[in-house]
């Protein structure tokens, strides 16, 4: 009877480890279709437009890790990327826009461009830029508005053009999920950078109503106001039909560069009033880091502003980003005397830094 009893649970245990080990084996084959087993280096071939044939290392697709092609090419979905005869993955898009993408990856990849001068890049035929465009949203690969060259537009001081200028990342990590009000106090906040630059303009999140909005844009250095000058803008239908992620991005160009010293702080105070209200940041970050592509690296760091009225501050609100240049090496601020004076200057003599070398 014993010998009995210890054959059934033998038989049991063989039985539980089958159940195991067939459990482990299903595991193991669904966490390679869904769980990403692409190794970095595998060549992945493509086809594009059924017009051209590539091969691409898979890191190369997967280079922005954010992106809807990434997560495409991750492995995870190997099985179900449509495929030629040959079993070339089909890329349903002219090899005109798609090859220009896979050249800014592979430079991303090679550390030569971490941002484009512009977008779309500057290889992409003027015709076919807003068919790449549409290919770019669609894999999810383009750049944040706050996060790219801004259009050569040069601004110039004293007689000397400074190019290029650059918008700094947003400080903000999403959108918030209600309206922003205009009108009812100013938004401000605290920026410092850690070289010296100029400030060419100040980012707004857009408003989403139709209509004119009117307010002002100032800048202070402590006490005293660096700049000041209105700011009036229109927002038609076709502003609101372009609008990612639920707000569109408006620059305030200032009349002119404003000098920012390494270190010090400036309080840059924005009030608007219109038919409508905008979108606020929200998951706001203390610092950004943005590159100019030929000067280096510039942190910005941001702080409560004790001039706003209206909610914003380091989480939340407005003033997401900054446009500015590096200053080249020998530029001297003829201002620097006047800034040292705190009394507050008659607004209609106000006039911005001048520069010379």
């Amino acid at each position: 009877q014993a010998n009995r009893a210890l054959e059934a649970a033998q038989a049991a245990l063989t039985k539980e480890r089958a159940e195991f080990e067939q459990a482990r084996d299903a595991f193991h084959t669904e966490r390679e279709q869904f769980g990403g087993i692409g190794t970095p280096d595998q060549i992945i071939r493509l086809n594009i437009g059924g017009e051209k044939e590539i091969s691409v290392r898979r890191s190369t697709l997967c280079t922005v890790s954010d992106s809807a092609l990434a997560s495409q090419f991750s492995g995870r979905w190997d099985e179900t990327l449509l495929k030629d005869e040959k079993g070339a993955v089909f890329i349903d898009f002219s090899p005109d826009v798609f090859l220009p993408m896979i050249n800014h990856l592979r430079d991303m990849m090679a550390g030569v461009a971490s941002a484009p001068r512009r977008w779309p890049p500057e290889q992409v035929p003027s015709n076919l830029r807003t068919e790449f465009e549409r290919m770019s949203d669609y894999y999810g690969l383009t750049p944040p508005p706050c996060a790219v060259w801004t259009p050569a537009t040069p601004s110039a001081l004293g007689g000397v053009v400074l190019e290029p200028r650059v918008r700094s990342p947003s400080r903000f990590t999403s959108f918030g999920a209600e309206d922003w009000s205009f009108g009812e106090g100013c938004d401000a906040v605290g920026v410092s950078s850690s070289r010296d630059v100029a400030i060419t303009g100040v980012v707004l999140h857009s408003a989403l109503s139709v209509g004119e909005y009117h307010g002002w844009l100032a800048i202070y250095h402590g006490d005293r106001e660096v700049s000041w000058q209105d700011v009036d803008y229109l927002v038609c239908p076709a502003d609101l039909a372009t609008t990612r992620g639920g707000s569109n991005f408006y620059v305030v160009v200032l009349d002119a560069p404003v000098v920012f010293r390494q270190g010090v702080v400036y309080d840059v105070v924005l009030y608007l009033q219109g038919p409508g209200t905008g979108r606020s940041g929200r998951g706001g970050q203390k610092a950004t880091t943005a590159g100019d592509g030929c000067c280096g690296m510039v942190v910005f760091s941001f702080s409560e502003s004790a001039r706003d009225e209206n909610g914003t501050c380091i989480e939340h609100g407005q003033i997401p980003a900054l446009e500015f240049a590096v200053l080249p090496p020998g530029f001297k601020d003829l201002g620097d005397s006047r800034m040292q004076n705190t009394a507050t200057p008659d607004r209609s003599q106000l006039q911005a830094h001048t520069f010379s070398i």
